[in-house]
């Protein structure tokens, strides 16, 4: 396959990385990784392990992305053990002699999604493991679903060989997967109720014209009005009113800026009944009154 043009950018800012001294040593020190092309040694496949399959490749050439969808098993890399089920991931650097098992339960019959590939720097060279910085081996993905479609797309791109759409979509996927590694390895884990809340933040900035009561938002985390409150600071450095008046406002401005809806009827529709209010408060987000908005679209 050809070499496609793709670049991973910093997930943390130049200089942070996790302390050795408090987290277990088969992770790494980890920081965003470097810029590279990408130049994918195979076609990425989805792989139905058969029946007694052992995975014992020779010494690696390159680097292999190697990801469970399904199934149970072990696997033995660089002197460490690491259980495999859904969700498990490797980038397998070069060099390393990898093996593999799956449960001999038919019901557990692993599937997996693999692809060799080059980093290469500006010089069309390699980078070698050390300055790649590579996730942790065998780390389990938070969630599933997005990575689980990806790979399927992958896979499913990959059969249109010779399509040079469909081998650019591949080499584009192969590169979000791996920016996602990257990006689970580096975000600290979130823990349910904060998902509940952030949930409840994407709905608002969906419909931000719905009525959005503090106290229905605290029920539906289970919490007190005060504990949900607190929370939402924590998590959103604005309380959940502001929120909803942000959401609202930036809501607005849009509609301002790429329809010809009026000013009183944007008011409307976002839940304000007060047209001078709605002014009032669009201009102290924004520094300008929302008829000028409307101007600016204009070319007034």
């Amino acid at each position: 396959m050809g070499t496609s043009k793709v670049f991973l950018f910093g997930i943390l800012e130049p200089g942070h990385y996790f302390n050795h001294a408090q987290i277990p040593q088969k992770f790494a020190l980890l920081t965003h990784p470097p810029e590279f092309t990408l130049r994918l040694k195979n076609t990425p496949r989805i792989h139905y392990c058969e029946p007694w399959w052992r995975w014992s490749p020779p010494p690696l050439t390159d680097y292999d992305l190697w990801c469970v969808l399904e199934g149970e098993g072990e696997m033995r890399l660089m002197g460490q053990t690491y259980a495999l089920r859904p969700r498990t991931c490797f980038i397998v650097p070069p060099g390393a002699e990898p093996s593999a098992t799956q449960d001999p339960d038919p019901r557990h019959r692993l599937q997996v999604f693999a692809v060799h590939f080059e980093p290469l720097d500006a010089f069309g060279t390699m980078i070698p493991p050390v300055q790649m910085r590579l996730p942790p081996q065998g780390m389990i993905l938070q969630e599933r679903a997005f990575f689980d479609e990806q790979a399927r797309r992958c896979a499913a791109y990959a059969e249109h060989e010779g399509e040079i759409l469909a081998q650019r979509q591949v080499a584009l996927l192969v590169e979000q997967m791996l920016l996602y590694l990257w990006e689970e390895a580096l975000r600290p884990l979130e823990n349910p109720l904060d998902r509940r809340l952030r949930k409840i933040g994407a709905e608002i900035r969906r419909n931000p014209g719905e009525e959005w009561p503090v106290e229905t938002q605290a029920e539906r985390a289970c919490l007190s009005r005060s504990q949900y409150t607190r929370r939402f600071v924590r998590l959103y450095g604005v309380s959940p009113t502001q929120f909803v008046i942000r959401c609202r406002l930036e809501r607005a401005a849009q509609l301002l800026s790429e329809t010809d809806m009026t000013v009183r009827e944007v008011a409307d529709v976002l839940g304000y009944r007060d047209l001078f209010f709605f002014s009032r408060q669009f201009k102290s987000y924004f520094g300008r009154p929302p008829g000028m908005q409307r101007q600016c679209r204009d070319g007034r």
